[in-house]
């Protein structure tokens, strides 16, 4: 309900008569809403080759409203919102209950993310899917001696995959992710001196 009533709040720019789509948001809308009519599922699209996941989801959530501004908007702002949940879990992770509050409403309240949930662009979906990163990679160092750790592992390796298919400057996630995965310190010193010695 509180999550519901934040998204609400957060996107009531959308009732505003004087918001119209820029020409970014029209152009990714109308490849969305092109997938039907051609069929072309393809990996990149437009001028700038862009990545291809948030058309996808776009067009799945395409049709729920009546508006199509309402249509356009909603999936950013539902994002956007979800970006602050999963920020708090990734801060949870991390830090104290204190540095957790302090940095989730940081999260949720300055400028850049909330101004960025009134753009209908695929940038949208990069710190959503940076915040799931932080998630899975916290659950996966707490757990790393257990086999649930290898879960958690996998589940990384899945997503951070899945992270390339969002926008193209998830690369530097993927390699910060995948230094921490491997030269974090364990109890093993052949692994850490090889870690050590890489840096």
């Amino acid at each position: 309900v509180l999550w519901v009533g934040f998204t609400l709040l957060r996107s009531s720019y959308m009732m505003l008569p004087s918001s119209w789509p820029n020409f970014d948001e029209s152009e990714l809308a109308q490849t969305a809403l092109s997938f039907d009519q051609n069929q072309d599922w393809k990996f990149f699209y437009s001028v700038g080759q862009v990545p291809p996941l948030f058309n996808w989801l776009e067009r799945i959530l395409f049709g729920f409203f009546n508006g199509p501004l309402l249509n356009l908007w909603f999936f950013p702002a539902v994002i956007s919102t979800s970006t602050v949940l999963l920020g708090f879990l990734a801060f949870r992770r991390f830090f104290s209950r204190t540095l957790t509050l302090l940095a989730t409403l940081l999260l949720g309240l300055s400028y850049w993310p909330v101004f960025a949930q009134s753009f209908n662009v695929q940038a949208v979906l990069l710190p959503f899917w940076e915040c799931g990163a932080f998630v899975l990679l916290a659950c996966s160092l707490q757990r790393r001696k257990s086999f649930l750790g290898m879960g958690w592992a996998l589940a990384l390796g899945l997503w951070t995959g899945l992270g390339f298919l969002t926008y193209k400057a998830w690369l530097v996630v993927a390699v910060g992710v995948a230094g921490v995965m491997l030269f974090y310190p364990t109890s093993d010193p052949q692994r850490d001196r090889f870690g050590q010695k890489f840096i």
